[in-house]
């Protein structure tokens, strides 16, 4: 696979490639929960040849459904992210010339992992430089934008016509394999969110959707989904994107990219040149904001 295969692995969920001395953006790739290394190489690639230094990340469903939470992968994702951008300021060739940062992420898992970064940028601290840094990624994070692929899903537990080939991991079994394990592991998904939303609004499958409903980290938001997602319902996602535009008062950009004939994490492989488009398109924007918010500011 050309250009993914320069990426670093960090840990058991963190890869990088800062292989372009003067990236346009700095990328955060995050993948679904148990994405193969192969899947995430496939997703970064599409920042890695499109001269961006790349931070990707995977969701270990282990981990999430011991902590109901990926704190760990997130902490690695800001120390790597802040590494991109100490790199990027190193090689510019003017001052404060910082790339934006974007956001691109694959179903809930991704989605998991924005909302704990989202809340870790938030967090107070008795550090100085530690409270400088994580605003500068503030910054640049608002500059860029956030590409929801496939999510924030409501999951499609029991459908008889599920793809599993790309929404979990392990390619290389047989169909049969693979659909026992994801049956399994939605049963245990099923099963937590049944005994979790009967409990306050502060338990975790609320606290998730809100966040995804009134998060304002990064005003321009796309949304990338199918009507034919057997794991998602494509009308939650609908009503979500109208209730951002409504209560924003116009803050949040919400760009929507709708298909009817891909299945869940498909659409970059059903429609790989339109979906090359949409990434330049926002890139171009973003690098473009990235390049007037230092100029009102030189």
């Amino acid at each position: 696979m050309v250009g993914a295969q320069r990426l670093q692995k960090h840990s058991h969920a963190v890869w990088t490639d800062f292989s372009s001395s003067q990236p346009q953006a700095i990328a955060i790739v995050l993948g679904h929960l148990g994405v193969s290394d192969h899947t995430l190489h496939r997703y970064a690639k599409w920042y890695v040849n499109r001269s961006s230094s790349v931070v990707a990340a995977s969701s270990p469903p282990h981990i999430f459904a011991r902590n109901g939470s990926l704190r760990d992968t997130t902490e690695q994702i800001l120390a790597q992210t802040v590494r991109a951008l100490h790199q990027a300021e190193s090689n510019s060739q003017a001052p404060r010339n910082l790339p934006p940062i974007v956001v691109h992420l694959f179903s809930n898992g991704g989605a998991f992992l924005l909302q704990d970064f989202e809340k870790l940028l938030l967090e107070k601290s008795n550090s100085d430089s530690e409270r400088a840094t994580r605003k500068r990624v503030r910054q640049q994070l608002a500059l860029g934008y956030q590409i929801f692929d496939s999510c924030p899903c409501y999951l499609r537990v029991w459908g008889d016509n599920m793809y599993w080939k790309d929404s979990f991991p392990h390619p290389q079994l047989s169909r049969w394999v693979r659909m026992i394990y994801a049956r399994m592991s939605m049963a245990f998904l099923s099963t937590w969110f049944r005994i979790t939303t009967s409990f306050p609004i502060r338990t975790l499958p609320a606290a998730f959707w809100s966040a995804m409903k009134t998060s304002r980290a990064c005003p321009y938001a796309i949304y990338v989904y199918s009507t034919r997602d057997m794991l998602s319902d494509a009308s939650a996602v609908d009503r979500l994107i109208q209730y951002r535009r409504q209560q924003s008062g116009g803050k949040i950009r919400c760009d929507v990219h709708r298909y009817d004939d891909s299945n869940h994490c498909r659409i970059d492989k059903d429609h790989p040149k339109e979906y090359g488009q949409m990434i330049d398109k926002a890139l171009e924007a973003a690098v473009q904001r990235a390049t007037c918010s230092q100029l009102d500011h030189g």
